[in-house]
């Protein structure tokens, strides 16, 4: 399981990241995740963000996140 994480998370476009069958946590846009998500999570992932913004609505992050884990998917 992957936690969405605004900062300080693995990079999303990391090649280690989505290897097999996962499940993706996306908090709320503005609290984030609980802790005891975080805590359930196997690893936290954040998608980088060059510029000023600070982050990515829940939707928009979710999109951008299933993306990645279907392009790796097709990369194999």
């Amino acid at each position: 399981m992957y936690g969405a994480h605004p900062r300080g998370g693995a990079k999303a476009g990391d090649k280690s990241l989505f290897t097999r069958k996962c499940a993706l946590i996306i908090g709320n846009e503005g609290a984030g995740l609980t802790e005891a998500a975080k805590r359930g999570s196997d690893s936290l992932v954040t998608i980088p963000m060059p510029g000023r913004a600070e982050s990515l609505n829940a939707g928009i992050a979710a999109s951008v996140l299933m993306y990645e884990v279907i392009r790796r998917k097709e990369d194999e």
